[in-house]
């Protein structure tokens, strides 16, 4: 790691404010940490509604973002698995730990060893970099809140779910599966073999289809709740979960009509805050995805996840990518990145290259 390239970061200094540009001291890794030089950051909408709407930001000035990609710059004593020069994606947690040096933003982010993953030279780092926070993501919801089990095998893509058993006729929903999560949870969902219905924008549909989900409905559609419990109907399944990625008063209406119909057991995964003035759904199990349990309370799905299941999954081509939207600029470019994303982006990625 040279003391040559500084360490610049894009900074938000106040309530209110816009990021600026400043330089801050290049970290040192922790035991069991790395510090990746980071090539390709990836804006998520937690990022810019924290800004927006001065939300989980204790103190100021700030460092925000958590997904990089780079090379690694240095290692922890008690990291042996990564080496300087390794090309990894990082999943970044000044979240959870308030430390500024853990935030994706900037040149050079520590990151826990067990939240990076090697990638193959044939992916390329803004590619990589639209990964972490959305198989994170999906990971919690399906195998946390939902209680889904783990996809077997050694390439962990064996169905778990055996296709002539009783749990075969449960169906999941995905409300805006062609948002990051909704997109890495279609593809993590079809590992464990459980059927997928989806809701998202019609010029999406085709690559959603093609990605293994048996019945899609355009999410402005009036009847979208009728059309998603008829296709269900006519597939002989049940919609027993849902994962609703967008979180506003309409979709959770929308996810109350479609889970009103029958006694089965239902859990209800949501993404963003629950909308005020939004009553609760009265006969289902529902639960906030607690991001920052992928860096506390899930250590060991985060593990299971960076570790053992993503490089099978890289190493095989059998995990799809969002495309990406490249901001120019370099940091210099992250509010930028982030006012395109805060308009609304869906089925791709916007990503700042440093």
């Amino acid at each position: 790691m040279s003391a040559q390239t500084p360490n610049l970061a894009a900074v938000l200094k106040a309530p209110g404010e816009k990021m600026t540009v400043e330089e801050r001291k290049i970290p040192s890794p922790g035991p069991n940490q790395v510090v990746i030089r980071n090539h390709a950051i990836a804006m998520n909408p937690i990022d810019w509604k924290r800004q927006a709407w001065n939300v989980l930001i204790p103190t100021y000035p700030v460092v925000l973002g958590s997904d990089v990609s780079g090379e690694i710059a240095k290692v922890g004593a008690n990291v042996t698995l990564l080496k300087p020069g390794d090309r990894v994606l990082g999943y970044a947690f000044s979240f959870l730990t308030q430390n500024d040096d853990e935030a994706a933003f900037q040149t050079y982010t520590v990151v826990e060893s067990h939240r990076v993953t090697k990638i193959p030279d044939s992916i390329s780092f803004n590619a990589a970099a639209t990964l972490p926070q959305g198989v994170g993501a999906a990971a919690l919801t399906l195998f946390d809140v939902l209680a889904l089990p783990l996809p077997t095998g050694p390439r962990f893509s064996d169905a778990s779910i055996a296709a002539d058993s009783a749990a075969s006729k449960n169906a999941l929903l995905i409300w805006g599966a062609s948002s990051s999560v909704g997109f890495q949870t279609v593809q993590m969902a079809r590992k464990i073999g459980i059927t997928v219905f989806a809701a998202a924008g019609e010029k999406h549909h085709g690559i959603l289809k093609s990605l293994g989900v048996a019945g899609i409905v355009d999410y402005k559609s009036k009847t979208a709740a009728e059309e998603i419990l008829k296709l269900a109907q006519d597939a002989g399944k049940q919609i027993t979960y849902v994962l609703d990625a967008i979180t506003t008063a309409e979709t959770v209406e929308t996810v109350r009509e479609v889970l009103s119909k029958g006694q089965r057991t239902r859990k209800f995964a949501y993404l963003m805050f629950w909308p005020e003035g939004v009553e609760p759904i009265q006969g289902v199990w529902a639960e906030h995805v607690p991001g920052e349990d992928m860096g506390d309370r899930r250590d060991d799905l985060a593990r299971w996840l960076f570790k053992e299941a993503l490089p099978a999954w890289l190493e095989d081509g059998s995990i799809q990518m969002l495309p990406q939207q490249v901001v120019e600029g370099g940091l210099g470019g992250v509010q930028n990145a982030l006012d395109i994303l805060q308009k609304g982006v869906s089925l791709q990625k916007v990503v700042v290259e440093i």
